[in-house]
């Protein structure tokens, strides 16, 4: 950008000497104009010579040997100099056009035009680029890191961020939880946000070399026993999970339904069920600009509805209670992450110990995770204040044979599993859960044994948050390192290849990018790399019990995709002699052509397994890590398979374009 902004400058400044030697006395005074543009000639020539080194220097090397770039200091003192030598010259040429007499060209104003905008622009660039040279150099002065208190610097970043009412409970301060997390697991990473980006992306190419040679053992993963009847109550039940999102995400996939809800209530149908009057609701405070929506009693005006609590917050979110006739249910949803409150009390990751029944009259101490285990235990004393599942479940009522099953997406599954727990305790011995997409950070081993007699965990694909906990982030990080510090290719390839495949289908992974053996197991290496501070880690595995996934896991599983390009299978691309590897700068992408019988959309075919909870202690990164965690994908799949589904092998396919 700078050699072309450069370029443009001198192209500009020798158009309009030219101009004026060809044309005498086109512009006053003639003199000064001459010896500025002469000198801005001079300056810019040896200016984007510099510039032109800086890149070339810049380009040679590899991720993890910066060697090659060695000199590149030297380069950017000269270019420095040369900067504050033009501010100089534009300085003089400013004061050109602001003197007394101006300058005048009355033969050409488009060339006083030009000259006008030449030097404006040029200060006001120069002077932009030597603050930030200065900001920069300021911030790049040592300082003891030792002597930073992480933790204080992370609330004081996390509280412009979670502008929460009550950042403290009973408990303590919530966001000083949240950033001694934050502050133990950045205070060793000293990369550069540019490097991490490289690593994620070599750690996504290292990561589907390995799915590649484990393809022929997953497919002996423990074999699905599940029944029609199971998928069919899974996929039934998740429309509670779904409609307490209320209207935010019915808008998400309808948009013009929605907006008609909310400005026309006069026009709003009767519901015809109990999950079309939660799925659009609204609260009194959704959108200010809007007039005071109706009372919820009229928002909600379905017999099936038992209870609605709308209170939101730290550790409290809403949801619902209501009958489910068909499948002679109580059923209780439970909202997930809509708010920075919910937000925090994802974040809020620190384990508390609860008891958990065992065989016989005896329990033991296991771990849960803490932000979600305050906000089940707010709702059951809300549920209790209330009487409502007291009157249900009375010997007077007449549903008093009907099952209570806890529901929930994302944060809300995290709630609901442990909501169920607290139920078999208190109100009901045969609560049950169905946790859609929880976070992987939920209980320890522990738990998991008896958590799997109530709760199923459904995954769709490589959902990331099923996969979230302190043990799989650091262990992401240390891959990361690793990835970057045996790393042989350069940044700016890696980069530019990932923008060449996604815009053109076109795969630059035709060669081991790695200086080691790519089957290697992946982590940081014991040996030393080119970089000690990339071994440091503050992260005690031992003091820190692994979480795992609650119950029961069904798996939505990502079978191979309907669209094959050279990416796709990369067992079949050939790896270049080591003595060919590029380090040439300007030789960024070798990539090989798209297929000419590939199909414009993308399809994904989905099959559902069960699995285990310890499948589940890696983050796999894929493009679609962060769309499969949403509902409506989820739902559109679990639609998909109970319609299409033939015994244990049934699969599904959905366009994801």
């Amino acid at each position: 950008m700078f050699i072309f902004w450069f370029a443009c400058r001198l192209i500009a400044s020798s158009a309009v000497y030219h101009h004026i030697q060809q044309n005498a006395s086109t512009c006053t005074p003639e003199h000064d104009l001459r010896v500025y543009l002469v000198l801005s000639i001079a300056v810019l020539v040896p200016e984007l010579l510099c510039e032109t080194i800086i890149c070339w220097i810049s380009l040679r090397g590899t991720v993890s040997d910066d060697r090659p770039r060695r000199h590149i200091t030297k380069a950017l003192y000269c270019h420095v100099v040369l900067v504050l030598f033009e501010l100089g010259v534009q300085i003089f040429g400013f004061q050109l056009l602001l003197r007394s007499e101006g300058l005048t060209c009355p033969g050409s104003s488009a060339t006083s035009v030009v000259i006008h905008l030449l030097v404006y622009f040029s200060t006001a660039a120069l002077l932009l680029y030597l603050i930030s040279l200065t900001i920069l150099f300021v911030r790049a002065i040592p300082i003891n890191v030792e002597e930073i208190d992480h933790a204080a610097l992370w609330r004081s970043r996390l509280g412009f961020v979670f502008k929460t009412k009550d950042p403290t409970d009973a408990d303590g301060d919530v966001l000083s939880d949240v950033a001694r997390v934050f502050a133990e697991f950045f205070e060793d990473a000293q990369t550069v946000p540019s490097d991490i980006l490289v690593g994620i992306i070599l750690l996504q190419r290292k990561q589907r070399l390995k799915q590649v040679a484990d393809r022929g053992v997953s497919a002996n993963e423990t074999a699905s026993d599940m029944s029609d009847e199971e998928l069919r109550d899974i996929t039934h039940f998740f429309q509670y999970a779904e409609c307490i999102y209320g209207l935010p995400l019915f808008m998400f996939t309808n948009m013009a339904r929605g907006l008609k809800h909310m400005l026309c209530p006069w026009a709003r149908p009767t519901p015809a069920t109990a999950v079309a009057a939660i799925r659009t609701f609204t609260a009194p405070s959704f959108i200010p600009c809007v007039p005071a929506t109706t009372p919820l009693q009229e928002q909600l005006p379905h017999a099936d509805i038992v209870y609605v609590s709308l209170k939101g917050g730290l550790f409290r979110t809403p949801f619902v209670i209501c009958y489910d006739h068909p499948r002679q249910a109580v059923v209780v949803a439970v909202r997930g992450t809509l708010s920075t409150a919910d937000i925090l009390v994802d974040l809020n990751c620190d384990l508390v110990e609860i008891e958990v029944p065992r065989l016989g009259n005896s329990s033991m101490k296991a771990y849960t995770h803490a932000g979600m285990w305050k906000t089940a235990r707010n709702v059951l004393e809300e549920i209790e204040s209330a009487g409502v599942l007291a009157g249900i479940f009375s010997e007077a009522n007449a549903y008093k044979s009907y099952r209570l099953l806890c529901v929930g997406h994302s944060l809300g599954g995290g709630v609901a599993s442990l909501l169920a727990f607290l139920f078999r305790q208190r109100i009901h011995p045969n609560a049950e859960a169905i946790a859609y997409s929880p976070p992987g950070c939920m209980i320890t081993r522990e738990a998991n044994a008896y958590f799997e007699t109530f709760c199923i965990s459904v995954v769709l694909g490589s959902d990331v948050v099923p996969r979230l906990s302190r043990h799989t982030v650091e262990k992401m990080k240390g891959e990361v390192n690793w990835c970057i510090a045996n790393c042989k290719e350069h940044k700016l390839r890696v980069l530019g290849g990932v923008v060449v495949e996604w815009l053109l289908g076109r795969s630059i992974w035709n060669q081991n990018p790695y200086t080691v053996d790519p089957n290697l197991e992946l982590g940081i290496p014991e040996s030393p790399t080119s970089d000690p501070s990339l071994r440091r880690t503050r992260w005690d595995s031992t003091a820190n019990p692994y979480t795992f996934l609650p119950g029961r896991v069904l798996h939505l599983r990502k079978e191979a995709p309907r669209k094959m390009d050279a990416s796709s299978n990369a067992s079949t691309l050939p790896l270049l002699p080591s003595h060919q590897h590029m380090h040439q700068p300007f030789r960024f992408f070798c990539c090989r052509r798209r297929p000419t019988t590939q199909t414009s959309k993308t399809q994904e075919t989905f099959r559902a397994r069960w699995t285990t909870p310890e499948k589940f202690q890696e983050i796999i990164v894929t493009r679609t890590m962060g769309a499969d965690h949403m509902p409506n994908k989820l739902g559109t799949v679990l639609e998909g398979l109970t319609r299409t589904r033939r015994g244990s092998a049934g699969t599904v396919t959905v366009d994801v374009n």
